[in-house]
C-alpha cells in the first residue's frame, strides 16, 4: 500500500526539494544534510539515492562520504535490519526519537553527539501518531520541535543555521475537553490581526471553532476532514509562536491534508522553513504576524491521485 500511494509520492518530492535546497549549505556548515525516521522501507532515502543527492558505489552501498550526511533513526529492531539490507552502507540508529530528545521534559537536552545529529539541515519527523497534549498543557511533539530549533540556534562556538522541518501527523487531537476549548480560543486569538488567515478559517472551519470552544465534546463527532483543517491551522500557529519567540522567521511552504480514501488514515503534513532573524530590528511579535499572514498561501490538500489542490482563503468549502 505504502509503495503505491500517489499522495505520499508527491509529499516525498517536497522533501526532496528541501534537501536539494540545503545541500551546499549543509556541506559548508559541516552538519548532516538529512535526519529522518525512515521506517522499514526507507523510501525517502531511496529517492535521494535515485535522484543522485546521495551517491552510491558501483557495487551498491552508499559512499562513505555521503553516509555521514544521513541520520536515520528507527526504534524497531526488525525494521533496522531490513533497512540495512535494502540500503547497504546506511547507518541506522536503533533508538526512539522521543527518548533521544527527552521530549516529555522541556529542559532536558540531548548530549553533544546527539545535538550534532539534530542540527541536520532538513529534519523529517514523519510520525504515525496523533497530536497529543499532556494534562499540564505541554505538547510532546512541539517540545521536540522547540528543542531542535534551539539546537539549530547554536552556541558560543557554533552560529545559528537555517533549516527545514518536515512534519507529518495523524489528523487527530488527543487532549482534555478543556484543552480543546483552549485550542479554539488560541486560533481565534492568532488570526484576528491577519485578515486573509481569518477569512481562511471562516471559510474552511465556518462555525466549528465557536462550537468547539463552547462544546468541546463535539470534536468526537466531527468528520475527519474537519479535524484535518483544524490541525492545519493549529499546528503551524503553535510552531510560529514558539519559533518567533526564539528569534526565528518561519515560512510555511506546504500545509496539507491527505488520506482521502476510506481505507487510508487522514493525515496532515507540513514543510516549514526556519531562517534565523539576526537583524535585531524586528520584534518577535512583528515577525510572528508576518509569518501568520503568509500561512493561507501554503494551505492545500494532496488528492488520491497525487495532485495538489490549493485551498484559497475564500471559495468552495473543502
Amino acid at each position: 500500500m505504502e509503495l503505491s500511494r500517489p499522495a505520499k509520492i508527491t509529499i516525498r518530492q517536497w522533501w526532496l526539494a528541501s534537501v536539494r535546497a540545503h545541500d551546499k549549505a549543509a556541506l559548508a556548515n559541516g552538519v548532516p544534510l538529512y535526519l529522518t525516521l525512515p521506517g522499514q522501507h526507507g523510501l525517502d532515502i531511496k529517492l535521494l539515492i535515485d535522484e543522485g543527492v546521495i551517491r552510491t558505489t558501483e557495487a551498491g552501498p552508499i559512499v562513505a562520504a555521503d553516509a555521514s550526511r544521513i541520520v536515520a533513526i528507527e526504534s524497531n529492531m526488525m525494521a533496522c535490519g531490513l533497512l540495512r539490507k535494502k540500503i547497504p552502507g546506511l547507518s541506522v540508529r536503533q533508538e526512539n526519537i522521543s527518548g533521544m530528545l527527552s521530549w516529555n521534559f522541556p529542559d532536558v537536552f540531548p548530549d553533544s553527539k546527539n545535538k550534532k545529529q539534530f542540527r541536520a539541515a532538513v529534519v523529517n519527523l514523519d510520525f504515525n501518531q496523533s497530536l497529543k497534549m499532556h494534562p499540564d498543557g505541554t505538547i510532546p511533539v512541539l517540545n521536540a520541535i522547540d528543542k531542535i530549533a534551539r539546537i539549530h540556534e547554536g552556541d558560543i562556538n557554533r552560529p545559528p543555521i537555517d533549516w527545514t522541518l518536515c512534519l507529518t501527523l495523524n489528523a487527530d487531537l488527543i487532549c482534555t475537553p478543556q484543552q480543546r476549548g483552549e485550542q479554539a480560543a488560541f486560533i481565534a486569538d492568532q488570526v484576528f490581526d491577519c485578515p486573509d488567515l481569518m477569512l481562511w478559517v471562516e471559510t474552511h472551519l465556518r462555525d466549528q471553532l465557536d462550537e468547539l470552544e463552547q462544546k468541546p465534546e463535539v470534536l468526537d463527532s466531527w468528520d475527519k476532514a474537519i479535524v484535518q483543517r483544524l490541525l492545519m491551522v493549529l499546528v503551524p500557529l503553535r510552531i510560529i509562536q514558539l519559533a518567533c519567540a526564539r528569534g526565528w522567521r518561519v515560512n510555511c511552504q506546504y500545509v496539507a491534508g491527505y488520506g482521502e480514501h476510506p481505507q487510508e488514515t487522514p493525515m496532515v503534513t507540513f514543510v516549514i522553513n526556519f531562517e534565523w532573524n539576526d537583524t535585531g530590528r524586528v520584534t518577535p511579535a512583528q515577525t510572528s504576524k508576518t509569518c501568520r499572514e503568509q500561512l493561507p498561501a501554503a494551505m492545500c490538500r494532496v488528492l488520491g491521485d497525487g495532485s495538489v489542490e490549493h485551498l484559497p482563503a475564500s471559495g468552495t468549502l473543502w
